[in-house]
């Protein structure tokens, strides 16, 4: 798992370099175009005219319309796929738990689960303002990440370990022996702004 996920990685690192780069040349080409500097430009290819014999009779055919139109959808479909699991950035919605097999599979809400763990740390205690959780998948590792905003006059001799234990527990209530944790502890400025991170 470790592996594909970082080859996932590393083909998205060079589609997006890939993609960035054509998109600055083709906005280079068009503004030079539009600011008439391509005009005189002694590598401009002189006007051709390439037909094919087989194109007409392409395009006449009862199923081109349907073709090109479902070609047009993929084409469509792929960067919108692309953009929403970029967007989501990793994390884990549901997870397949232990036990599951052939005859059923047992599944967890693990988002659920992580929303009541960060409600449960800020209710029961005053330092901290609020707390947000999700589960990632970070590097072929599932990681539960727990990020309490403190106060500024929080204790964090007590804070801490009252976050790692939420988020043990949280753990523990998954049950997958694959997941680990990660605390980023965030202390307040002001009365909404936060400041410097703290990562456990």
């Amino acid at each position: 798992m470790r592996s594909t996920t970082r080859g996932v990685i590393a083909v998205d690192r060079i589609t997006t370099l890939l993609a960035g780069l054509v998109l600055i040349v083709a906005g280079a080409g068009v503004f030079a175009w539009h600011q008439g500097y391509l005009k005189d430009n002694p590598f401009t290819i002189p006007d051709t005219q390439i037909t094919f014999s087989w194109m007409p009779d392409l395009i006449k055919a009862g199923w081109w319309p349907w073709a090109s139109g479902a070609i047009g959808v993929v084409l469509a479909l792929i960067p919108l796929i692309w953009l929403a699991r970029h967007v989501t950035g990793g994390r884990v919605g549901t997870l397949t738990l232990p036990g599951s097999g052939a005859t059923g599979a047992l599944k967890l809400d693990v988002g659920a689960a992580a929303d009541a763990a960060a409600a449960e740390l800020t209710a029961s205690h005053a330092d901290i303002r609020s707390c947000r959780a999700h589960v990632l998948a970070d590097r072929g590792q599932l990681v539960a990440v727990l990020e309490p905003l403190l106060e500024p006059s929080a204790d964090l001799g007590t804070v801490q370990p009252a976050a790692e234990a939420a988020a043990q527990k949280l753990v523990h209530l998954v049950g997958r022996p694959d997941l680990t944790y990660r605390v980023a502890l965030r202390v307040a400025r002001g009365e909404n702004a936060p400041t410097g991170q703290r990562v456990q």
